[in-house]
């Protein structure tokens, strides 16, 4: 679902199918990256998944799982 504040004909947006991910990781040289949109809502953080989800995101940034 598309947000309000999405503007799809901005320069930097190449998506036409109005699908952008929520959470994401990369390699960045050395480094790991890992960013989310999850979490806004403060009710969002006493959820399983989403805390999951962020300790296994520290885990990897940190290298200790692949």
């Amino acid at each position: 679902m598309l947000c309000s504040h999405e503007n799809l004909s901005a320069p930097l947006v190449h998506r036409t199918d109005r699908d952008f991910p929520v959470a994401w990781t990369k390699t960045y040289g050395k480094g790991r990256v890992f960013y989310s949109t999850l979490g806004h809502a403060s009710e969002s953080w006493d959820n399983p998944v989403i805390q999951s989800m962020y300790f296994e995101a520290i885990r990897w940034a940190l290298r200790l799982t692949d």
